[in-house]
């Protein structure tokens, strides 16, 4: 609902996930050769012809022409249970939140590298009283403040409130106060950004889509945002556009048929709907359709989509919908899919690592994960999965950082692990 570093690795691609862990560290995985033309129905990109008469200083940084995959292990944690939800910055180290154990402290690793992982110590901010926390989203400025966002839930599963912390170096952390819109919300379920005058958090909130923002962290306003479909919900926010877009979607039920395809001019604090969002389908109904990602590059946003079937519904119906979106300054969006055939792949992330765009999903009754790269957006090679990743569930989040692209199950299983891509050169 994409990813320099004190070891310069790159645009690598890192996926992290909820699985066991017993492979080695770095399998050999061979790319899968770039083919000179593109056979009509695949995934494919043709790279143009490039100067070669230009000196080094202008030369632009290398394309990738493929990714291969091994796995990163996480530090051991009491219990065995383990569920990293996002990745930020820490000045030039990686920061990894989510929670540990049964009883739901929030968790805290940092890496060098990307490669190494060390759990910071559990201290009072990463408790609740109440019920179990959860750090759900994490973002950072150039000044190296760090600001997580998350939620507090009770025995019976119910969030109670949100709940915000902040960082200066990544392993000491406080717990911000929380503003009475906190109350049932759940701030960082949809993602956390940091922009020019502070930090924007996208959720819900009494059941209903979100936005708040923050100067630093401390102290968080709820924006002013569209009145949404019945039952919609927000998935992801980008930098892009006219500023920032948030996009979600909306169930079969709903009587107000219009995905959230929001966008801010003003830093977060004031939001409004795009009229060209997906509005009723007579091929949909009654399913439902969701934005469910939105990354973007200078001049070209992407924005994956996928279909919910109602109820006794299945995706016999739907021929050839749209699961992939483009748009050129996040206002007015083209619609396509991956490849030729009916039932294209589903989208479920995206990002742009720098060099390319990075996209996961599978395909409509799929039990398989899939991947995608793509250089412009249009045109899209498959990435080859090791057989224990391409049988994960829906990766929950896909984020570069330091160009590093991170993907995590969520709670998918107990113990968590990170999937490292390496790109090879073009």
């Amino acid at each position: 609902m994409g990813h320099v570093n004190v070891v310069r690795l790159g645009s690598l691609v890192v996926i992290a996930v909820a699985a066991a862990c017993t492979a080695s560290p770095f399998p050999a995985v061979s790319p899968t050769p770039m083919p000179s033309r593109c056979p009509p129905g695949t995934l494919c990109y043709v790279p143009s012809t490039s100067p070669t008469t230009a000196s080094s200083a202008e030369r632009p940084t290398p394309r990738p022409a493929g990714f291969t995959f091994g796995m990163v292990p996480l530090p051991p944690v009491s219990g065995g249970f383990l569920s990293i939800a996002d990745v930020a910055a820490a000045g030039p180290r990686f920061v990894a939140i989510g929670r540990a154990t049964d009883q739901g402290e929030a968790l805290v690793l940092i890496s060098p590298d990307g490669r190494v992982w060390s759990r910071v110590p559990d201290q009072p901010a990463f408790h609740d009283a109440a019920g179990a926390v959860a750090m759900e989203a994490v973002a950072s400025r150039s000044d190296a403040l760090l600001v997580a966002v998350g939620m507090v839930r009770n025995r019976a599963g119910h969030v109670l409130h949100g709940a915000a912390w902040w960082s200066r170096d990544g392993e000491h952390w406080q717990r911000a106060p929380e503003p009475p819109s906190f109350a049932g919300a759940d701030p960082g379920a949809a993602g956390l950004l940091a922009t020019a005058t502070g930090f924007v958090a996208a959720g819900s909130r009494a059941g209903q889509p979100a936005i708040w923002t923050s100067p630093d962290g401390r102290t968080w306003t709820l924006a002013t945002t569209p009145t949404p479909p019945d039952g919609a919900s927000l998935s992801a926010m980008g930098a892009g556009g006219p500023g920032l877009i948030a996009v979600g979607g909306a169930p079969a039920t709903s009587s107000r048929y219009r995905v959230p395809l929001w966008t801010s001019s003003d830093g977060g604090q004031h939001w409004t709907q795009d009229p060209g969002a997906p509005g009723p389908v007579p091929e949909l109904d009654p399913m439902g359709y969701a934005f469910t990602a939105v990354a973007c590059r200078p001049g070209l946003c992407v924005a994956g989509a996928r279909l919910d079937p109602g109820p006794g519904q299945d995706f016999a119906g739907v021929s050839l919908w749209r699961y992939l979106w483009t748009s050129s300054d996040g206002l007015h969006w083209t619609g396509q899919n991956m490849t030729t055939t009916t039932r294209g792949p589903q989208l479920d992330e995206v990002t742009w690592t720098g060099t390319a765009f990075v996209a996961s999903g599978d395909y409509p009754q799929g039990a398989e994960r899939r991947a995608w790269w793509s250089l412009d957006g249009l045109t899209w090679q498959e990435v080859p999965l090791p057989a224990a990743a391409s049988t994960l569930p829906s990766w929950t989040r896909l984020v570069t950082v330091h160009g590093l692209v991170f993907a995590e199950t969520g709670m998918a299983n107990e113990r968590g692990t990170l999937w490292l891509g390496v790109p090879s050169s073009s």
